[in-house]
């Protein structure tokens, strides 16, 4: 029981299955045929849908459900849960071709989220409510909190737009993420369960450019976890720019199952880092 509620043997637990799922459900579809019902026919549609269930629904209850909670009912962090209920709630509006976008909305608000955190670190000794603020203390009200988050969030925009953030550090992630915000909510509101629509397409790419290039500024941080991250998660965008474009259903949906697989294994690892970092 210990086990399950340690954030890191959870989530890995988590991501592999969900992983050696994806990997089956590739696996067995590429090598079935439509001809005429077969075993493997039957065991690439049980191994699709379970790959799949995992991906829309335990792992992002697990994952993020698990962070959501302990924002609010240690931290009183508001902002922090509504990011993290993205996922999981999102999950259940959209069809197993567009669960990137779902991801997508929750990174792009995500990572501002974490750069908003740092400053606010670096003022910690200046205020007590600063500082509870980030020990998780709850002794903040949610209305304290949320004036906190949105006063240094326009702190920071205000020195992005002045030429006074590093770029690769911080001043990358005030570009893509909106780059990545503007591609995922257009297909969560009109194009649910589109693949290839010229407006799942058009947006797609412009979601999946936003998150290679908030990839590359992760692939030169000196954490290892975020170098992984970055790794994994460009692999993905690529996948998830390749399975709105062929044509063969077969093919998209292999690619599907890579960029699923990928994507939870990258906000596996960012959210057990969220989480150990309130323990």
């Amino acid at each position: 029981m210990s086990s399950i509620k340690d954030a890191n043997f959870r989530n890995n637990l988590i991501s592999g299955v969900n992983g050696v799922l994806h990997a089956l459900a590739t696996v067995t579809l590429l090598t079935s045929t439509n001809q005429k019902p077969t075993s493997l026919n039957f065991w690439a549609k049980v191994f699709d849908k379970s790959a799949f269930i995992f991906t829309r629904y335990i792992a992002p209850i697990s994952s993020y459900g698990s962070v959501a909670f302990k924002a609010l009912k240690s931290e009183n962090d508001l902002v922090k849960a509504f990011i993290k209920l993205i996922p999981p709630i999102g999950m259940l509006f959209v069809g197993d071709t567009n669960v990137d976008a779902v991801m997508g909305a929750s990174t792009s608000l995500n990572q501002p989220y974490d750069m908003v955190v740092d400053r606010i670190k670096d003022k910690a000794h200046l205020s007590q409510e600063e500082s509870n603020f980030l020990n998780g203390k709850g002794e903040n009200d949610f209305a304290t909190n949320i004036k906190l988050f949105f006063n240094e969030f326009k702190s920071m925009a205000k020195d992005f737009l002045h030429g006074k953030l590093d770029w690769w550090e911080a001043g990358i992630y005030m570009v893509n993420c909106p780059m990545i915000l503007a591609g995922s909510l257009p297909i969560l509101l009109f194009g649910r369960n589109d693949r290839d629509s010229f407006l799942s397409r058009s947006m797609g790419l412009l979601r999946s450019a936003g998150g290679i290039l908030g990839d590359f500024g992760f692939l030169r941080h000196r954490d290892q976890n975020k170098k992984t991250i970055g790794v994994l998660s460009t692999i993905a965008a690529l996948s998830d720019v390749a399975k709105r474009w062929v044509k063969d259903d077969k093919l998209a949906q292999a690619f599907m199952h890579l960029a699923s697989a990928l994507n939870i294994t990258a906000v596996s690892i960012w959210n057990t880092s969220n989480e150990n970092q309130t323990n």
